[in-house]
C-alpha cells in the first residue's frame, strides 16, 4: 500500500473526531470551523512531507519505471503525481488550490484570521475576497478588514482588481499610513444609494 493512501488514512482518523463532532461534510462547517481544523492539516502535511522525502531517493528508480510503464499504457495520463496534499484536498471535498487558499489566509494572526472568518461566516465578504486580502501586507488588511467591520452597508463589495493590484509582491516598503488608509479604502465599493424623488404636494383648491 503507498504512503499516499497511509497519509490519507492517518489524515483522516485524526480528522474523524471534527467531522464526528459537527455531523456535517467540511463545506458545511463555519468558516471559524474551517480555519480552526486547518493547522491540524498542516501538521499532518509537513509531517507526511517529511516521511516522503526520507524515501524518495530509495523510490526514485522504482517509480520511474511505473511512470514509464502507465503512460504507454495511458497516452492521456497527466505527468504530475499527487501529492499528499492533493489526496487530503480530495478527503475535504476541495481543490488543492482551494485548500492552498485557506493555508494563505492562515498566515495571518489569529486575530486578524478570526476575523476575516467572522465576515466570512455573515456572508459580508466572498471567500476569493478574502483571499486576495490574503496576499496584502499584514497592516494594510488590518486596515481593510477594520473598514469593512466599521461599515454599516450589508452589500459591501470590494474591487479585486484593486485588491491584486495592491498585493503585498506589487506595494514598495517604503509606505506610510495615510496611503494606505486611503488606498483601501477606494477598494470598497458601496451599493448605489436609492433615488431621492422631491415630494409632490397636493395642489390647494382655489375657491370658487
Amino acid at each position: 500500500m503507498s504512503k499516499d493512501h497511509d497519509a490519507v488514512v492517518s489524515f483522516y482518523d485524526e480528522l474523524e473526531p471534527l467531522f464526528r463532532l459537527s455531523q456535517k461534510p467540511f463545506s458545511g462547517w463555519s468558516y471559524s470551523q474551517r480555519f480552526k481544523a486547518i493547522p491540524t492539516i498542516e501538521r499532518l502535511i509537513k509531517e507526511h512531507s517529511r516521511q516522503g522525502r526520507r524515501s524518495d531517493l530509495a523510490e526514485k528508480r522504482e517509480q520511474k519505471q511505473e511512470t514509464c510503464v502507465q503512460s504507454w499504457q495511458d497516452p492521456d495520463r497527466k505527468g504530475r503525481r499527487q501529492t499528499t496534499r492533493d489526496l487530503m484536498a480530495q478527503q475535504l471535498g476541495i481543490s488543492t488550490a482551494t485548500f492552498s487558499k485557506y493555508r494563505s489566509i492562515l498566515k495571518f494572526s489569529e486575530e486578524l484570521v478570526e476575523a476575516i472568518a467572522q465576515l466570512l461566516d455573515e456572508n459580508r465578504i466572498s471567500f476569493e475576497a478574502a483571499y486576495r486580502i490574503s496576499q496584502l501586507t499584514d497592516y494594510d488588511a488590518k486596515v481593510l478588514v477594520r473598514r469593512i467591520q466599521e461599515s454599516s452597508e450589508r452589500e459591501l463589495k470590494l474591487d479585486m482588481d484593486k485588491l491584486k493590484k495592491y498585493a503585498a509582491k506589487n506595494i514598495s516598503s517604503g509606505y506610510i499610513q495615510p496611503i494606505t488608509e486611503r488606498r483601501m479604502k477606494s477598494v470598497l465599493i458601496f451599493p448605489p444609494s436609492a433615488p431621492i424623488y422631491p415630494i409632490r404636494r397636493p395642489k390647494k383648491q382655489q375657491d370658487k
